[in-house]
C-alpha cells in the first residue's frame, strides 16, 4: 500500500494475522507452521549500572531460577570489560551469557572487548552498526555472534548468511514489518542453518503473545530464547495473557493470538471496515 513504515504496518499485519487465525478456529502458532515445544525458555537482562549493582543483578536472577542472561554492554569499553568480569565470576558455571552492545562500539573497541574477555564463555550481540563492521569484528573472535539491529529486512538475512557474519539472529517484529515477514524470514533463517530469537523492540500482552507464537513455532533445536515483554509494564492491554512458569513462556490458549484486547485502553478507532 505504501513504502516503508514498518513499525505501523506492523500492527495491522498482527491484527490481519490473528483474524486469519480465530476465522479458522485455530491458534496463530497452528498457522505459522505448527506447535514446537509447550514452551520458550526466557532470559532476563542485566542493565547497565556498576560492576557491584550489575554482579548483584545477575546473582539475583538465577536465584529467582533464570539460566539465560542478556547483559547490556555497549559503552565504555574498560568499564564494560569490568562489568562482565563481575557478572560472569557472579554466577554458576553454565550459565548462559549474551554480551548486547546494541550497536554501541566501533569495531576496534568490540575487538578491544572481545580480546580482553577471551577467557569468559558468552554470545556477542550487535557489537557495531553495519554487518560489514561486525564481520570485521567476528573474523578475529572466537565466540558465537547474533545480529540484530542489522536485521531489517529479508535482502539483510540474506546478506548476513552470504557473508557468513553471524551464527544467530535477533528478529524484532515491528522492525521487520509484521508477523507475515517476520515468519517468512523466520523459516528461511532456520532452513539456511540460523539459530532465532523472535521478539521486539518492547510490548505488552499483544505484542509479546505474537512473540510468543513465533518462538513456539521456531524448531527447539534452532529457538535461542525468548522475552516476557508484558511482564516489563504495567498497562494491561489484553486479559489471557502468554503465561510464564519461572524461567519459560508459552501460549495463551485459545483461537488466533489467544487474548482478548481491552478495547478501552485502545481507544476510538480512526476508521472502521465492513458493515
Amino acid at each position: 500500500v505504501f513504502k516503508g513504515h514498518p513499525y505501523i504496518k506492523s500492527a495491522l499485519d498482527m491484527a490481519c494475522s490473528d483474524l486469519a487465525a480465530r476465522a479458522a478456529g485455530i491458534p496463530l502458532v497452528t498457522l505459522l507452521g505448527g506447535r514446537e515445544s509447550e514452551a520458550a525458555e526466557l532470559y532476563k537482562v542485566v542493565t547497565h549500572g556498576t560492576v557491584d549493582a550489575m554482579a548483584a543483578l545477575a546473582k539475583r536472577i538465577v536465584k529467582d531460577g533464570f539460566h539465560r542472561l542478556q547483559v547490556k554492554v555497549g559503552g565504555n569499553v574498560h568499564d564494560d570489560i569490568e562489568r562482565v568480569t563481575a557478572v560472569a565470576a557472579s554466577v554458576p558455571k553454565g550459565t548462559v551469557i549474551f554480551c548486547d552492545a546494541n550497536a554501541g562500539w566501533t569495531p576496534y573497541q568490540a575487538r578491544q572487548f572481545a580480546d580482553a574477555t577471551r577467557a569468559i564463555d558468552y554470545t556477542f550481540e550487535q557489537p557495531c552498526t553495519t554487518i560489514d563492521e561486525c564481520m570485521s569484528v567476528r573474523r578475529s573472535l572466537d565466540k558465537p555472534m547474533v545480529l540484530d539491529e542489522s536485521v531489517t529486512s529479508l535482502d539483510d538475512m540474506l546478506n548476513i548468511h552470504r557473508k557468513g557474519a553471524a551464527d544467530g539472529l535477533t528478529l524484532k517484529i515491528s522492525r521487520l514489518g509484521g508477523v507475515t515477514k517476520t515468519r517468512q524470514i523466520r523459516d528461511l533463517a532456520v532452513d539456511l542453518g540460523f539459530m532465532i530469537t523472535v521478539e521486539d523492540t518492547g510490548g505488552a500482552e499483544i505484542d509479546t503473545s505474537a512473540m510468543a507464537h513465533l518462538s513456539l513455532s521456531t524448531p527447539e533445536e534452532r529457538r535461542l530464547h525468548a522475552i516476557a515483554f508484558h511482564e516489563w509494564v504495567t498497562v494491561r492491554t489484553a486479559s489471557n495473557k502468554p503465561p510464564v512458569s519461572g524461567s519459560r513462556m508459552g501460549i495463551p490458549d485459545g483461537p488466533g493470538l489467544g487474548i482478548d484486547v481491552v478495547p478501552d485502553l485502545l481507544g476510538a478507532p480512526f476508521f472502521e471496515v465492513g458493515s
